[in-house]
C-alpha cells in the first residue's frame, strides 16, 4: 500500500505533499530535517495500490494545490538568482507584490530609503543585506521556501556582509564629520 500525504498548518495552509509506503517513518525523517514540520496542524492520508498511482497524484496534487514547501514537481520553484531577481525588482520598483511577499518588501523599501543605500545606488550587495535583514526580521515562518532557501545561500550571505562592512565604514566617517563640525 502507497500513501500519499498532505500537511497542513492551523490556518489550513497546504505545507507539503509527499508519497511513503511508510509514512509514520517519513514523519520522523521530516521532523528531524525541516523546519516547517513544527507549522504542522493536520496531515490527511490517501492510499494507492500502486507506486505508479500514487506519484501520479503526488505530481497532480503538487502542480494543482501548490504546497508552500515542495520543489519537486512544482511549477513555481525558482532558483535562488533568479528568486533574488524578482526581489531586488520588487525592492527598486514601485510595483504590486504578490501577498505572501508584501511584508517583506515593505520592511525591504523602508529600509531601501535610508541615505546610505540611495547613495551608493542600486547595488546588489546592498539588496542583498536589505533582504538578510528582512529575513531576520520577519523570521522564517513568515517567508516562501524561496526565500528561506535565500536566506540561507551563502553568496547572499557574503554580499551582505560586504554591504554591512561598507556601511559601517560610512556611518563611521559620518560620525567624524558630524564631530569635526560641532
Amino acid at each position: 500500500m502507497q500513501t500519499l500525504y498532505r500537511l497542513f498548518n492551523k490556518q489550513d495552509e497546504l505545507l507539503y505533499v509527499g508519497i511513503s509506503s511508510k509514512w509514520y517513518e517519513r514523519f520522523h525523517q521530516h521532523e528531524k530535517t525541516q523546519p516547517w514540520w513544527l507549522s504542522v496542524a493536520k496531515i490527511t492520508l490517501e492510499n494507492f495500490e500502486t507506486r505508479d498511482e500514487v506519484v501520479e497524484a503526488e505530481k497532480a496534487a503538487i502542480r494543482l494545490e501548490k504546497p508552500l514547501h515542495n520543489k519537486q514537481f512544482s511549477m513555481t520553484h525558482e532558483g535562488l538568482q533568479e528568486h533574488f531577481e524578482k526581489m531586488k525588482y520588487y525592492i527598486h520598483l514601485n510595483v504590486p507584490v504578490d501577498p505572501y511577499h508584501q511584508p517583506l518588501i515593505a520592511y525591504c523599501r523602508e529600509f531601501y530609503q535610508y541615505p546610505f543605500f540611495q547613495l551608493r545606488g542600486k547595488k546588489s550587495i546592498d539588496i542583498a543585506a536589505i533582504l538578510e535583514s528582512g529575513f531576520m526580521t520577519l523570521g522564517e515562518g513568515k517567508l516562501c521556501r524561496n526565500c528561506v532557501a535565500l536566506m540561507e545561500w551563502r553568496t547572499l550571505q557574503h554580499w551582505a556582509e560586504k554591504s554591512f562592512d561598507a556601511y559601517k565604514e560610512w556611518a563611521s566617517a559620518e560620525d567624524e564629520n558630524a564631530n569635526a563640525t560641532n
